[in-house]
């Protein structure tokens, strides 16, 4: 699981001060759009925090763009890297959870951006 605060001091807008007063995108490296509602990972930008849950399938370096835009809609952006590493659990797990949904499997699985973070 991944939960990261970006630090205020990751920008600074001489006008507008960190980035806590700054809008962020949060984008994809190759292509520059912004990371789609389905990827594992997503930014709640209230809050200022990349958060995610990758599966098997998500084992790689990700890179992304972090975008920090102030009012007058000059920018500037930093590039990042996640490392998803596979589990280094090779035992049998003590303890099983199961969970009855009343949605659709895969909304359920590709929509983490529904998530409420507030809890966690």
């Amino acid at each position: 699981m991944l939960w990261f605060a970006i630090p205020d001091s990751t920008f600074h807008d001489p006008e507008e001060g960190d980035t806590s007063n700054l809008q962020l995108v949060f984008m994809t490296f190759d292509d520059d759009l912004t990371v789609s509602p389905e990827s594992w990972i997503q930014l709640n930008r209230t809050s200022r925090t990349l958060y995610g849950l990758p599966l098997p399938d998500d084992v790689r370096t990700h890179r992304y763009w972090l975008m920090a835009a102030d009012n007058s809609g000059e920018f500037a952006k930093m590039a990042f890297e996640v490392d998803v590493s596979a589990s280094p659990l090779r035992q049998r797990l003590s303890h099983e959870f199961s969970v009855l949904l009343d949605v659709d499997y895969q909304q359920f699985l590709f929509k983490v951006s529904h998530c409420s973070t507030d809890n966690v």
